[in-house]
């Protein structure tokens, strides 16, 4: 649903052309002929609004049957959200907005490999998170500074590291401490004492 608000929202231009867009992508969905040429009859339109509605009902049409069918089916989506969730919707467009367009770009790619996951992959994933969700501020704090610290080690660093793991949990042993037990990494605080 996101990506065809995003599409719609990019293509209109103000109220008017987002009224106008929405009426045309939507009236096929009103309509009994669907495969009308041209845009439905309305009320007198100003030449410009006129001009907007052609070409959105041009867009419209040129669009391949599979997309205007998921976009029907995202429309029949948001016309059964509630107020809440449309303003949700709207808020997390509009967050999307603000983000630089490599940040979109990363979000994009983490959406294909999302969708590139089986259903088991997935719940995994959502387990993981509910268990992140679960963890005490405090905690997750500390576990995204050694993400950090960990993500700022050279290449080699990091796959020297994940080997070691990868070794030591397959001989079902814990892995080598870099620090004394009770010490974070270099320059920490060690962890006052009860």
């Amino acid at each position: 649903m996101r990506r065809t608000l995003g599409r719609v929202s990019r293509a209109a231009i103000g109220l008017a052309g987002a009224l106008l867009l929405a009426r045309a992508t939507c009236a096929p969905l009103l309509l009994p002929d669907a495969r009308a040429e041209s845009p439905p009859a309305t009320a007198p339109l100003a030449p410009d609004d006129r001009a907007r509605l052609e070409e959105a009902w041009q867009r419209w049409r040129s669009l391949p049957p599979e997309e205007r069918a998921r976009i029907r089916r995202n429309f029949e989506r948001w016309q059964h959200l509630s107020p809440e969730e449309r303003e949700a919707v709207r808020d997390r467009q509009e967050a999307l907005r603000r983000l630089s367009p490599a940040e979109r770009e990363r979000l994009r790619e983490n959406l294909r490999r999302w969708e590139g996951l089986s259903d088991a992959e997935r719940e995994a994933l959502r387990r993981t998170l509910r268990a992140w969700q679960a963890l005490p501020p405090e905690e997750r704090l500390r576990l995204r500074e050694e993400w950090r610290e960990f993500r700022d080690r050279s290449p080699a660093e990091r796959r020297r590291l994940r080997e070691t793991l990868r070794g030591t949990r397959e001989r079902g042993r814990p892995g080598p401490r870099q620090n004394p037990p009770g010490q974070g990494a270099p320059g920490r605080r060690r962890p006052e004492e009860p």
